[in-house]
């Protein structure tokens, strides 16, 4: 019977433990992302975000070529004004333009594994590799 316990227990405290990482590796590899995750729709691009205070931001939405201030709260969203589209262009250099998943997962691992030196030395060109023979 203790035996039986244990074991539950066990899985509880292993089940605890996948879910608490799952969480944080979830937080670590979302600061990757400028403005957070983007979530982006066929008309509707959020642009950048400023957290303000707890549940209150600006935030700056392109909505069928228009780009908007937009004040968010808990309640309620305010539009606060027009802005001009020229200062926010679109393409892969416009402030809308988030890094994808696969890159900042790269770039976050790279760092991580840099700064513990989990796959050791890097070499550079003209250095050799301590393993290579």
């Amino acid at each position: 019977m203790p035996e039986q316990i244990l074991s539950i227990l066990g899985t509880l405290f292993l089940m605890f433990l996948v879910f608490a990482a799952a969480y944080f590796v979830s937080k670590w590899l979302a600061k990757g992302f400028p403005g957070g995750v983007q979530r982006m729709g066929s008309r509707i691009r959020l642009l950048d975000r400023a957290m303000l205070g707890k549940d209150q931001s600006l935030v700056i939405a392109r909505v069928d070529g228009k780009v908007y201030l937009l004040g968010v709260t808990a309640q309620q969203i305010t539009c606060l004004g027009e802005l001009n589209p020229a200062d926010y262009p679109e393409g892969p250099d416009g402030p809308g333009a988030g890094a994808d998943f696969k890159s900042v997962l790269q770039s976050r691992i790279s760092g991580w594994a840099d700064s513990t030196g989990w796959f050791g030395k890097k070499t550079g060109e003209g250095e050799r590799d301590d393993h290579e023979e």
